[in-house]
């Protein structure tokens, strides 16, 4: 009988050590995210890490590739630690480009960042950049 208990324990550890494993973070890759000042054709235009306070805008372009089926990301726009935005944007094919634009105030000078978010609010990719 205990020869019996251990061998259903062994096959009871393998099937959990061994069976379906959990799902992956995520299967989305961000292959480019970038901040610019402007989106022209579909790419971004005026990339950088720093900019004038007085840009009046900036946007965060993002190029997603393995969507599997129709899914979203979300750009979230920090001043600092302090969410500022938070954007959600839909991911429709295998690669998709999309962006988000941020109304920029001349006072909010310093350091800044945009994390691009799955959504199980996964980090997939950072950018920082400056106001100044």
């Amino acid at each position: 009988m205990k020869l019996f208990q251990f061998t259903l324990l062994a096959l009871w550890v393998s099937a959990v050590s061994f069976g379906q494993q959990p799902e992956s973070a995520s299967a989305l890759k961000i292959e480019r995210a970038v901040v610019a000042t402007a989106v022209e054709n579909r790419e971004p235009a005026g990339e950088g890490s720093e900019f004038p306070a007085t840009v009046g805008s900036l946007v965060c372009f993002t190029e997603v590739h393995g969507a599997e089926g129709e899914t979203s990301i979300s750009h979230v726009w920090y001043f600092g630690e302090q969410e500022m935005a938070r954007v959600k944007l839909n991911v429709r094919a295998v690669v998709w480009r999309t962006w988000s634009q941020k109304t920029i105030v001349d006072t909010w000078k310093g350091d800044w960042r945009v994390e691009v978010v799955d959504e199980n609010n996964t980090v997939l990719a950072m950018v920082k950049f400056k106001l100044i």
